[in-house]
């Protein structure tokens, strides 16, 4: 679909109103950027910032339908262009997995033990589990 010849609001609404799901397909390496440039496109094209407050609703869920983004995650991204518009990329993903994966505290071997003083104990609460362990520990 060439999402670029709908040019006025009115088009808009007739495709809202003639599509009932659409889903937005991207290559595996950059859905979310290229979502974030598909929501960046549309509101510069709209010129989102002029429209009253019926036309930025139909904006609003020209997007919900189009990216696959909730209500919340477009609103918040809009307020996101809104104070980044005049940038080259106004939207920008913010976050990432980490480069450095958390360290594990406790071993596979920590984790049966830990299950099989539970089991023992009848699945008493994490208080008595640590009273119950102070107490072998010091024995």
């Amino acid at each position: 679909m060439d999402e670029a010849k709908l040019r006025s609001i009115v088009q808009l609404q007739e495709f809202l109103d003639a599509t009932q799901e659409v889903s937005f397909t991207v290559a595996p390496d950059g859905s979310d950027q290229q979502r974030y440039e598909h929501i960046s496109r549309v509101l510069k094209r709209f010129a989102y910032r002029t429209l009253g407050k019926a036309d930025r609703g139909v904006v609003l869920a020209y997007l919900r339908r189009t990216s696959g983004y909730s209500r919340a995650q477009i609103t918040r991204l809009v307020a996101r262009w809104e104070s980044n518009r005049l940038a080259s990329v106004p939207l920008v993903k913010r976050y990432s997995k980490p480069a450095v994966p958390f360290a594990r505290k406790y071993t596979g071997a920590d984790v049966e033990l830990l299950v099989e003083m539970d089991r023992a104990n009848e699945d008493v609460c994490g208080v008595a589990m640590v009273h119950l362990l102070i107490t072998i520990r010091t024995q």
